[in-house]
C-alpha cells in the first residue's frame, strides 16, 4: 500500500479599501467592515445596516456608498481568484472559495477569497520542477497579488530551487558512472560469452 502525502497551498486574499489602499481587512469610512466577518463563513454573517430590507425601503446614502464600495471589492474579489485558477490548471483542488458580507441592500458581496492547489512533490525531481513553476505562476497571476500570494510564490519558487539542485546532482552522478565506464552516455556492460 502506497501512501501519497498531499500539501495544500491556501491562500486567502484581502483586498484593499479604497482610502487606505493597504491590504487587510476591507473597510470603508461609512461603515466599519469588522475583520471577522471576512474571516466569518457565510452563514455567520450577521447582516449590518438594517435589520431586514425586505419591504424594498430606499437605502440613504451612505447605504448606497457601502453598497457601491461592496460591490467594487466583489468585483475585484472574482477577478483575482479566477487569475489563480486559471494559471492552476490541474493542480487546483476546487474552484474558489469566497468569504461574504451582507450590505446594507441585504445581499452578500465576496469580501475574501482562496484557491486550495497541490503543491505536493511530483513523482520525479523534473515533476516537481514543473509544478513549481505552475505554482508561482498561479501565484502571481492577478493584477495586484496579496502578501500571502507572494509567499506562496517564494515557497514555489524554493521547491523550484529544490528540484534543479536534485536534476544537477543526478546529471553530476550520471557522468560520473558514465566516466567510469568509459567514454559513453551511459554504462555499458562488459560481459563477454566465452565459448
Amino acid at each position: 500500500m502506497v501512501t501519497i502525502n498531499v500539501n495544500v497551498v491556501s491562500a486567502t486574499t484581502r483586498y484593499p479599501s479604497r482610502a487606505g489602499g493597504q491590504y487587510g481587512a476591507a473597510k470603508t469610512s461609512v461603515t466599519d467592515l469588522a475583520p471577522e466577518a471576512s474571516q466569518a463563513k457565510p452563514a455567520a454573517i450577521a447582516t449590518q445596516g438594517r435589520p431586514n430590507n425586505a419591504q424594498n425601503q430606499p437605502l440613504n446614502d451612505a447605504e448606497m456608498a457601502v453598497v457601491s464600495e461592496l460591490k467594487s471589492i466583489d468585483s475585484e474579489v472574482r477577478l483575482h481568484e479566477q487569475a489563480h485558477l486559471a494559471q492552476a490548471g490541474g493542480l487546483a483542488m476546487s474552484g474558489a472559495n469566497f468569504t461574504y458580507k451582507t450590505g446594507p441592500d441585504n445581499r452578500r458581496y465576496a469580501v475574501g477569497g482562496e484557491v486550495q492547489i497541490n503543491a505536493g512533490p511530483g513523482r520525479t525531481p523534473e515533476e516537481t520542477l514543473r509544478k513549481a513553476q505552475i505554482i508561482r505562476a498561479a501565484a502571481l497571476a492577478p493584477a495586484q497579488p496579496s502578501p500571502q500570494d507572494r509567499a506562496v510564490a517564494a515557497s514555489a519558487g524554493q521547491m523550484e530551487q529544490e528540484a534543479r539542485a536534485e536534476i544537477a546532482q543526478r546529471a553530476a552522478t550520471a557522468k560520473k558512472l558514465a566516466q567510469s565506464y568509459g567514454s559513453t552516455d551511459s554504462p555499458v556492460s562488459r560481459f563477454i560469452a566465452q565459448a
